[in-house]
């Protein structure tokens, strides 16, 4: 499902990944653990096409993610959620899943199974987002 081969970001001189590669097959969760700085978000924003980078292969269920812009990748399924407290305050926990998903077409039919995996946001659905701790 998702392929990144020999995968490379810098921020001017610094180099934040060298050569990272990465098979997550389908079904299949994986997490990145690592001190600060490791290039934990690096990686996954590069994913995403938020952050440049270089990879000798860098592919989404078939489709090749280097030269597309970010907002393409997402309505691939693919999307960066950043750490902290960023939700639409004044919407339901609800309206905020379904806002991150961009209109993407299935998203609405795939709520129940997404409320399935995180069942405190499926008791807290109706719940402004911004009464969450």
């Amino acid at each position: 499902m998702l392929q990144v081969e020999r995968l490379n970001v810098r921020y001017g001189t610094v180099e934040a990944i060298s050569d990272i590669s990465i098979r997550v097959d389908a079904r299949e969760f994986v997490s990145v653990i690592g001190s600060n700085g490791a290039g934990k978000t690096s990686l996954v924003k590069s994913i995403s096409g938020t952050v440049a980078a270089r990879a000798a292969r860098l592919e989404f269920d078939g489709a090749d993610l280097r030269n597309l812009p970010p907002a393409r990748i997402a309505r691939l399924g693919i999307a960066h959620v950043p750490e902290g407290r960023r939700v639409f305050k004044s919407m339901t926990v609800e309206d905020n899943l379904m806002t991150g998903a961009m209109g993407h077409p299935e998203a609405r039919r795939r709520l129940p199974e997404q409320f399935e995996l995180f069942p405190r946001l499926a008791e807290r659905r109706r719940q402004l987002a911004g009464t969450l701790s």
